[in-house]
């Protein structure tokens, strides 16, 4: 069964009660918005253990109480479900950065963007550390290959939160606070970062997440940061 231990993955989001039309939810909808859910949330406990390579969809509907058939009337396959998740993780760092953003600013501080995605990242680690890094280190779903050469994985989670970052990086850019470089390429160079360093203090076992958050912010923001000297 689902919820077994650890954050629930879909805790945060809220019930869909209407349709596109305004109208009551049916029953049945109702059941299969809630149905989706279990899913999502013992996919992301099985990754949580097993990584998301490792996880079968047997185990996933065995954690969820749901059937096999049941999976396919949400998921296409197992990707499927893996790329959602992502899309539910990053949806929640996104809606938590805009929480620290505005606690920043309601005292009349000027928010670093940097600082607060990287503290935003820790903060989720610390949250669901062995889902983070299974994420982290899933390359997602291979695409075709071309002329006949494999094409190259490339990280699911990552892959989402890249033009987001790069916003960020050019925010940051137009306001001097950071050097002038290629957006998306500061972007990767930071996430590359977080890809290597989180994996590995989940690790570890290594439970000061305040430590880490401070690191990692110091980290990325004294790799872009503009001093006064340079100005």
């Amino acid at each position: 069964m689902s919820n077994s231990g650890g954050t629930v993955l879909t805790n945060h989001l809220a019930s869909i009660t209407e349709g596109a039309d305004g109208a009551p939810l049916r029953r049945g909808e109702r059941r299969k918005q809630h149905t989706r859910r279990r899913l999502l949330d013992a996919a992301a406990e099985t990754y949580a253990f097993a990584g998301v390579e490792g996880a079968t969809i047997s185990a996933i509907t065995e954690r969820a109480d749901v059937g096999l058939g049941t999976f396919y009337l949400h998921f296409e396959d197992k990707d499927a479900i893996a790329v959602a998740v992502c899309t539910v993780v990053v949806n929640r760092l996104l809606d938590e950065e805009g929480q620290s953003v505005d606690a920043v600013r309601s005292v009349g501080g000027d928010p670093d963007p940097l600082a607060i995605f990287s503290r935003v990242m820790c903060n989720r680690a610390a949250a669901d550390p062995g889902l983070l890094r299974s994420l982290l280190r899933w390359e997602g779903p291979r695409a075709p290959s071309t002329n006949g050469l494999p094409a190259a994985d490339t990280n699911e989670l990552r892959r989402m939160l890249l033009p987001r970052l790069a916003e960020r990086f050019a925010s940051g850019m137009e306001s001097s606070r950071y050097r002038t470089e290629d957006p998306a390429l500061a972007a990767q160079a930071v996430l590359g970062v977080y890809a290597s360093i989180i994996p590995a203090w989940v690790a570890s076992g290594r439970t000061d997440w305040a430590a880490l958050g401070a690191f990692v912010e110091r980290s990325v923001v004294s790799m872009f940061q503009v001093h006064t000297n340079d100005r």
